[in-house]
């Protein structure tokens, strides 16, 4: 609607079916004057004939600071993508945001009847709100994996600083075997810290992950002879199956193939000192992705833990760092995928995680 024609009356007077009522147009809105004082931009837009019908007080207000009303220059501004309002399918859409000056507007659409309806709202101070309270808990999170990483390594080093205090006070005295065993435990010690700063070092792989179509019939049967030999040594049966007909995901091979062997050793770590242990590998369709599924017949996870299970440096490992399932969360949430673990009858446990459609 232009910015001079009276806020009451529509461009399609007399000639259209009304947008509200579904009525013949009578010239003048009952219905424009309940929408001028509402803070929610409203536009209606008459698809057939690529044409704005409505604007309200707060979205010509908006369109002002833009400068285009016009069918083609909304469409512009609010259809991401190359899109066009009469591709838009279902009743109601999710649209997006657009930043006008320095404001932010959320909006969405609705369809009804050859009709547009376009809602906007300012959310810029709910977007500064929540930006806040996101670096409040950022800063809380690094807060307190510096508090565990500093515990994790503070731990080691001073068993280390204990026995290499004990080792110079007493190395003439000392007969070899008791300085084999300070050592042996100083190495040990060692091997801990190192253990933990490999999994930070993991932490950060694949922070931009390289997004391709795979085929995880493919993928799986490459894995399997990669995985298999160490586990049979071990005396732990493993089997993959894979469902026919599975579509292309979209995944970064590369942490793919970590979090497969992540999930394998923490299954085959579950295992030890089992009768007849096992792990299952299940591949299946699911929501034009897919879903993979690692499982074992060991002693399970209480369920009382399995809401920690992810978070960082919570262990049920004797000497765990806490860190593994936490690095498979971010790779598999990198994929745009989603992970969780479920305890199995009678015994055991699975991990399960999604993979988007390529």
């Amino acid at each position: 609607m232009p910015s001079e024609l009276s806020f009451t009356q529509f461009p399609c007077a007399h000639s259209h079916s009304c947008p509200f009522s579904k009525a013949p147009c009578p010239g003048v809105c009952v219905f424009a004057d309940g929408m001028q004082s509402m803070h929610l931009g409203i536009l209606v837009l008459d698809v057939s004939r690529h044409m704005v019908v409505f604007e309200n007080q707060v979205a010509r207000q908006l369109l002002d600071m833009v400068g285009d009303h016009s069918y083609q220059g909304l469409a512009s501004l609010l259809m991401k993508g190359g899109g066009t309002f009469e591709g838009l399918l279902g009743d109601h859409v999710e649209g997006d945001s657009v930043r006008v000056g320095c404001r932010l507007y959320g909006y969405s659409f609705y369809r009804s009847d050859g009709f547009v309806w376009i809602f906007l709202l300012d959310i810029t101070e709910r977007q500064r709100l929540e930006a806040i309270a996101e670096s409040v808990e950022q800063m809380n999170s690094l807060g307190f994996i510096f508090s565990a990483v500093r515990h994790e390594l503070g731990n080691p080093i001073h068993s280390i600083k204990a026995a290499v205090s004990v080792l110079r006070n007493g190395l003439d005295r000392f007969p070899k075997e008791t300085v084999a065993d300070y050592l042996e435990s100083i190495e040990s010690e060692l091997g801990r810290a190192e253990n933990l700063l490999r999994s930070l070092r993991n932490f950060s792989l694949f922070e931009q992950p390289e997004m391709k179509a795979v085929d995880l019939a493919s993928f799986f049967a490459q894995l399997k002879p990669l995985v298999e030999p160490d586990l049979r040594t071990r005396g732990i049966g493993f089997d993959i199956e894979v469902s026919l007909g599975l579509p292309l995901v979209s995944a970064d091979v590369r942490a793919l193939h970590q979090i497969l062997i992540n999930l394998v050793a923490n299954a085959a770590e579950a295992l030890e000192g089992e009768a007849d242990p096992r792990i299952h590998v299940r591949v299946a369709s699911s929501a034009g992705g897919a879903t993979v599924t690692v499982e074992d017949n060991g002693p399970g996870v209480p369920r009382h833990l399995l809401p920690r299970i992810f978070t960082p440096f919570f262990t049920t490992k004797e000497h765990g760092t806490g860190l593994g399932l936490i690095i498979v969360k971010k790779m598999v949430t990198g994929m745009n995928g989603t992970i969780w673990m479920e305890p199995v009858r009678p015994r055991g446990t699975s991990v399960s995680f999604t993979l988007g459609g390529a």
